[in-house]
């Protein structure tokens, strides 16, 4: 296999073991390949993707970490938009308006889970992820930054 099918594989079995039929590696892989120019963006690299799927030069354990993280802040973001989209078609369709939230009657309650916080806790997630994927750049371009100044007698 791949780098990317490689990498693929890591985000599937690491960040969504419980969805494996949901996300094919082509779509992930795809993903990755597409969005190799937003890692060397973040980390003032050059990287590239070669015919065969394979990184040049070859990514290593931190940045495949970045690489990891880029993408999760995507899907999350993918996944807020969606869910807006349906609250905003359902309504524009409809006519209806909002969804309803809780019913009562008598002791009877019923409850149904609201478009709007499910929207709102996949923002929190992205912006979770993004605050991680912040701090993981720092680390790393401190970390590979070479010292501007050196003390000591010439």
């Amino acid at each position: 296999m791949n780098d990317l099918g490689e990498l693929a594989a890591k985000i599937i079995e690491n960040e969504f073991p419980e969805d494996t039929e949901r996300f094919p590696l082509s779509y992930i892989s795809g993903w990755l390949e597409t969005h190799i120019g937003d890692l060397n963006i973040l980390l003032n690299e050059e990287f590239e993707v070669d015919e065969a799927g394979n990184f040049l030069p070859p990514l290593c354990p931190e940045e495949e970490v970045i690489f990891i993280e880029l993408y999760v802040v995507s899907y999350y973001e993918k996944k807020s938009r969606d869910v807006l989209r349906g609250i905003t078609e359902s309504c524009s369709s409809s006519g209806a308006g909002v969804d309803w939230v809780l019913l009562k009657e008598g002791d009877t309650t019923i409850q149904r889970q609201n478009k709007n916080s499910v929207a709102r806790t996949l923002n929190a997630f992205k912006l979770d992820s993004q605050t991680r994927l912040n701090e993981l750049v720092a680390k790393y371009n401190i970390y590979k930054s070479s010292p501007i100044q050196v003390y000591g007698s010439d």
